[in-house]
């Protein structure tokens, strides 16, 4: 059928098919104005049970071409690997050394400078000397611990405790001061 007559005829839609009109010869404007039709039928369960199917089917072959596609790209790494001369392979080495040990300083670096684990990532620099700066400018941020007063450690400074004193401690005082409570307790 060439387009003009597709454009001329009237068609409509019956079960998914489309047919031509046995109408008598219209004007343009009144074919705009017709209306097409479609049924619309309800799925049965064995339309399901076949989509399931279907779907499984889609699934178990994506899974053989996602294996597929993993042995290939494994295939690609090893013969690229392959294809690398002695030099290559021995800068990639000296690379990931390299590395190894940059992280390695930067872990004393930091053990040194007293930050925490979870820091040493964030040391910045080329040098140790720039990793130096920034760990103790990262350090001086951190918020410093209190000093321990001398009365809560020196034992020549302490009083002798009472159970009303003893009641009155947090329990972090009592754990500091342990053997003198035990000892005030034992007294009693």
């Amino acid at each position: 059928m060439s387009r003009d007559e597709i454009l001329s005829a009237d068609f409509f839609i019956q079960k998914g098919k489309v047919t031509e009109m046995d109408t008598p010869e219209t004007p343009q404007a009144e074919t705009a104005e017709t209306v097409t039709t479609e049924t619309v039928t309800t799925p049965t369960p064995e339309d399901y049970t076949r989509l399931q199917a279907a779907l499984k089917d889609a699934n178990k072959e994506a899974a053989a071409r996602r294996k597929k596609l993993e042995a290939f790209e494994k295939a690609e790494a090893d013969r690229k690997a392959a294809e690398m001369t002695d030099l290559e392979k021995a800068q990639a080495e000296i690379t990931k050394y390299q590395q190894e040990a940059l992280q390695a300083k930067r872990e004393s670096i930091a053990a040194r400078h007293g930050l925490p684990e979870t820091w040493v990532k964030r040391l910045q620099g080329s040098t140790v000397e720039e990793m130096e700066a920034d760990a103790a400018e990262l350090a001086a941020s951190l918020p410093k611990a209190s000093a321990p007063s001398i009365s809560s450690t020196a034992p020549a400074a302490q009083t002798a405790l009472t159970p009303e004193a003893i009641s009155k401690m947090s329990t972090a005082d009592i754990n500091k001061q342990w053997e003198a409570v035990s000892a005030a307790l034992a007294k009693k």
